[in-house]
């Protein structure tokens, strides 16, 4: 009868043994958890584009005096891409030839003389606010998504201007502040 006690033993010993290897190691193990922070940084980037040459249509002496009533209106878009959200400016500065004319910003110039046109750009068709590059000029522009947008910039050439024929030109800076 010892002998069998002692296999019983024996056998509870190794059931015993194989139940600890067994048991996962998780079970014996303590726990314990914490945040992680976890970040991404997002930057504000924009771009832009516009068409070649922003053009007005011929400038008629015979016109002159219906001009002020009828503005030589000429218009371009400017194509902004950026960041979803973003808040922006555009500004304009005054071109090469600033405040050459009266009653204007801006001016043309025919070749290298000194005959200017004078004209201006402005936020809306209706030509009520002057588009600068400070201040109230600036245009506002909010990135709805991060397809590109168009911003049009409505120029107008007053009249009473009495100049010679030919081409007259300017380059101006366009300006994205983001």
């Amino acid at each position: 009868m010892k002998k069998s006690k002692s296999n019983v033993a024996v056998c509870l010993s190794v059931a015993a043994l194989i139940g600890a290897l067994l048991t996962p190691a998780l079970s014996l193990a303590a726990v314990r958890s914490q945040n992680m922070p976890v970040q991404a940084q997002v930057n504000v980037n924009c771009s832009f584009t516009s068409t070649p040459t922003m053009s007005f249509p011929s400038y008629d002496p015979a016109d002159l005096n219906a001009l002020p009533a009828n503005p030589l209106a000429g218009s371009i878009g400017v194509n902004v891409r950026c960041t979803q959200g973003a808040i922006v400016t555009i500004g304009i500065d005054t071109g090469a030839h600033p405040g050459a004319v009266a009653g204007s910003t801006r001016a043309m110039q025919l070749g290298a003389t000194t005959n200017r046109l004078g004209y201006d750009f402005y936020h809306e068709g209706t030509f009520t606010t002057l588009w600068t590059n400070s201040g109230g000029g600036l245009y506002s522009h909010t990135a709805i998504n991060n397809a590109p947008a168009t911003v049009t910039i409505h120029g107008r050439v007053p009249g009473g201007q009495d100049v010679p024929a030919g081409t007259y030109d300017d380059i101006v800076v366009v300006t994205v502040t983001y």
